[in-house]
């Protein structure tokens, strides 16, 4: 096995601790990445910043003002692109939720007529699509028929989902251009 050779930097043996303690000890540091600020340039700035803060307050304060009314536009800006529905999103998002949640519930109830030996390999939902589609083909509808409602709601949902895209982009296109 070979040793990895020390980096530039890495001291190659163990400092003496006359080494450590001493007057003239070298601290070998890693070398500045180029294009990086120093920590030299960042104390002339602070200094600059402090001095100018003293030195014009009035100005310094009207700065602060003016950070802070852009900051509270664009938040106002935000929530206003976010909300630009009326909050219809939200009662959308609860029936979808709620019918996840009865989905659920139905999945519950053929897992225990699994376990019974009963509706063993019939295909399942795995999303909610409405009270219209049972969970399962059952006594109700065929297999077929259930596979027939099953994909004619997906494709349902795709153009919904095609329609939806198409709106968020002239939304944001309108949004870009002013």
């Amino acid at each position: 096995m070979q040793r990895r050779q020390a980096s530039s930097y890495a001291p190659t043996k163990e400092p003496s601790p006359s080494r450590i303690t001493g007057k003239h000890t070298a601290v070998r540091t890693k070398p500045r990445v180029e294009g990086g600020i120093s920590s030299g340039a960042l104390i002339v700035i602070a200094v600059v910043l402090t001095l100018a803060t003293f030195l014009f307050p009035s100005e310094m304060n009207q700065v602060e003002q003016e950070a802070g009314y852009l900051a509270q536009k664009a938040e106002h800006d935000l929530m206003d692109w976010v909300h630009r529905d009326g909050g219809s999103s939200q009662v959308s998002s609860s029936k979808w939720v709620d019918g996840e949640k009865r989905l659920k519930v139905k999945l519950k109830e053929l897992a225990d007529r699994q376990a019974k030996g009963l509706d063993i390999g019939v295909p399942v939902l795995t999303r909610y699509l409405g009270e219209d589609i049972p969970a399962w083909p059952d006594a109700t509808i065929t297999k077929e028929a259930w596979n027939a409602k099953v994909a004619e709601k997906y494709a349902e949902m795709s153009r919904e989902e095609e329609e939806w895209r198409a709106k968020v982009a002239a939304v944001v296109s309108k949004d870009q251009r002013g």
